[in-house]
């Protein structure tokens, strides 16, 4: 389980979705389109906004 130690005052909220559970509503045809799709994730953008200079 993950848990914040340090959590600001404002703002920090973070969202979760179950992304098993998604998968399992859209009917087969929009199933077999998305099996061939991959997502990138990534937090550089905010980590250079910041102006973090490593990454």
């Amino acid at each position: 389980m993950l848990y914040a130690i340090e959590v600001p005052e404002e703002g920090g909220n973070t969202l979760f979705s179950n992304q098993y559970l998604a998968y399992e509503d859209p009917d087969e045809a929009i199933k077999s389109e998305l099996d061939d799709l991959t997502a990138v994730h990534s937090n550089r953008s905010i980590l250079e906004l910041v102006g973090a200079d490593v990454f």
